[in-house]
């Protein structure tokens, strides 16, 4: 897929997420993509609705031209900060969470590395194999 195909794909899929759009049932992305952020807004709706911004970024990111040149992880960082307190039900306010700022970065680096060590294979046979314009391999390892 293309950076434009991938932007266009992203864009389609991001007003569903939000449930702003209906999916198309015949269409497996849009139903899947549908029915998972319906499930965890029905799990937890302020966390859900939390997420979803730094969700459209990376998934905007990734079609971003700029992932032709090496990049930093920082926006990756915030992404994963962001997951594990959904996934863990970890509600913090503005004022706490800038409180354990450091903390949480510190364990969203954590986390990160670990990841990237193991999916460092994968991820560089898909870096060395995938479209054209799929990227440069960003990994800590």
């Amino acid at each position: 897929m293309s950076f434009e195909e991938g932007s266009a794909y992203n864009e389609k899929l991001i007003p569903i997420s939000r449930g702003d759009v209906l999916p198309d049932r015949s269409i497996s992305e849009e139903y899947i993509i549908y029915d998972l952020w319906e499930s965890m807004r029905a799990h937890d709706r302020e966390m859900a609705d939390e997420i979803l911004e730094p969700v459209f970024l990376f998934m905007r990111a990734q079609t971003d031209r700029t992932r032709a040149r090496p990049m930093a992880l920082g926006g990756y960082l915030e992404l994963l900060s962001a997951v594990m307190r959904f996934s863990m039900g970890v509600k913090l306010s503005a004022s706490e969470l800038q409180r354990v700022r450091e903390i949480d970065a510190n364990c969203s680096k954590h986390l990160s590395v670990v990841n990237d060590i193991y999916s460092y294979e994968k991820e560089l046979h898909t870096s060395e194999t995938a479209h054209s314009e799929g990227g440069v391999l960003c990994t800590s390892v």
